[in-house]
């Protein structure tokens, strides 16, 4: 071997050993800023709150990824409110990496579910109805990823003067996660469907919601 091929040999292997396996917090840099501010996560959590969110749909929320949700150029955010002609088609939702997880191979599901059925004074009556369930989803930052559709959305529209709060949840899912038969029927049924049993059931972990607010009076 020539002398020259030989060093050009050494410093191809010390390159490859001097460079190290990327951390997650490396892989996450093309996703930064990941997470959600400190404020952003207190106004959710008073927000759901404040609103019955919590504990009448989910017992309690600690955000961990910032939910974004628009219909057309309008924004959802926490209680504001819609007519039934703006939430007729699908909105956009996406969210944030969530911090100490790879964005690359960490998947999520995200629910919408109305709590308010047929409206929120229904006492025993009221149940929740699932407008929309979709898993394998990942932050807005991925952008080959490959969300699948379980429950094809549903449009708003609250037959009550009383105001629904339709609610966005997004979910961490467990590594090999994926909706089994009994799961894809519970989740076509729609009406009664219980989001709290459902992520335990299948070891979800709750890390970012956002809801709004409709009725069949609202003009704006």
């Amino acid at each position: 071997m020539h002398l020259s091929s030989a060093i050009s040999l050494l410093l191809s292997a010390s390159l490859t050993f001097a460079t190290p396996t990327p951390t997650i917090e490396e892989r996450q840099t093309d996703c930064s800023p990941a997470g959600i501010s400190a404020d952003d996560a207190a106004t959710v959590v008073s927000k759901f709150k404040s609103s019955g969110v919590v504990p009448t749909l989910i017992p309690a929320i600690n955000p961990k990824v910032k939910v974004n949700v628009a219909y057309g150029n309008k924004k959802v955010n926490l209680g504001n409110k819609f007519r039934t002609a703006e939430t007729l088609t699908q909105p956009k939702l996406s969210f944030s990496a969530e911090e100490g997880y790879d964005p690359a191979t960490t998947k999520y599901s995200y629910f919408l579910v109305d709590p308010d059925v047929p409206n929120p004074d229904a006492g025993a009556l009221r149940m929740t109805y699932l407008h929309w369930a979709v898993h394998d989803a990942q932050p807005s930052c991925i952008t080959n990823q490959k969300p699948v559709t379980d429950t094809i959305y549903q449009a708003l529209t609250p037959a009550s003067t009383q105001q629904h709060r339709y609610t966005f949840l997004v979910y961490r899912q467990p590594a090999g996660y994926q909706p089994d038969a009994v799961d894809l029927a519970t989740l076509q049924l729609r009406p009664g469907f219980d989001v709290n049993r459902y992520a335990a059931d299948n070891g979800l972990t709750l890390v970012g919601g956002n809801f709004l607010r409709e009725a069949i009076t609202n003009t704006k």
